[in-house]
């Protein structure tokens, strides 16, 4: 029973707080960071704002590290009209399973013997703008529409030792190089 009535008390507590007038207070929830930084402009208004983050991932064969950092900004030019943009670097780096191809020496070809994991480091640089419009604010809320290009370019490498074989002879170790450069662009729009 006594559960039952902290649990009560507790409800009460916090109908009691909603039910309080709010006074120039604002809530808002996300489900992830939009492109802007506030839901509403305020006229000759500049915001920036930047976000880091870390990660890691783990599997079979598999392990990577890394992180960055993003900056977005906005200029509100009246109440009906904004532009923003976002660019930022992400890092990663670490090991994966070993690639390599055969290889044909003279008219032989030779057989690849991978000597360990792979190693992979990248980057990518993600950049975007917006043009947003506001044609809707009210003290409960706004619509703003934005639209604008959208693009990252994400450069590769992965390195993995290893060494040829044929038949019964082993040629020297050596290091497979695969590179890859990733570029992705669009337009991206939104409310």
């Amino acid at each position: 029973m006594k559960p039952m009535r902290t649990l009560a008390s507790f409800l009460f507590f916090l109908g009691f707080l909603w039910a309080r007038p709010a006074v120039a207070q604002q809530v808002n929830f996300q489900f992830a960071p939009p492109p802007i930084p506030y839901p509403y402009f305020e006229p000759q208004r500049t915001d920036f704002r930047v976000t880091g983050g870390y990660f890691t991932l783990t599997g079979p064969g598999i392990k990577l590290k890394g992180g960055g950092a993003l900056f977005n900004g906005r200029h509100a030019l009246n109440e009906r009209l904004a532009f923003d943009g976002q660019a930022g670097l992400i890092g990663v780096g670490g090991t994966v399973p070993g690639f390599s191809l055969p290889s044909l020496q003279g008219v032989l070809l030779w057989n690849p013997v991978n000597e360990g994991d792979g190693r992979l480091s990248g980057i990518a640089l993600p950049l975007s703008m917006n043009l947003e419009l506001q044609p809707l604010h009210t003290p409960h809320g706004s619509l703003i529409l934005f639209a604008g290009p959208n693009l990252m370019i994400a450069p590769l490498t992965i390195r993995t030792p290893y060494h040829l074989v044929r038949g019964g002879t082993v040629a020297k170790s050596s290091t497979f190089e695969t590179k890859a450069t990733v570029v992705l662009g669009g337009i991206q729009a939104g409310l």
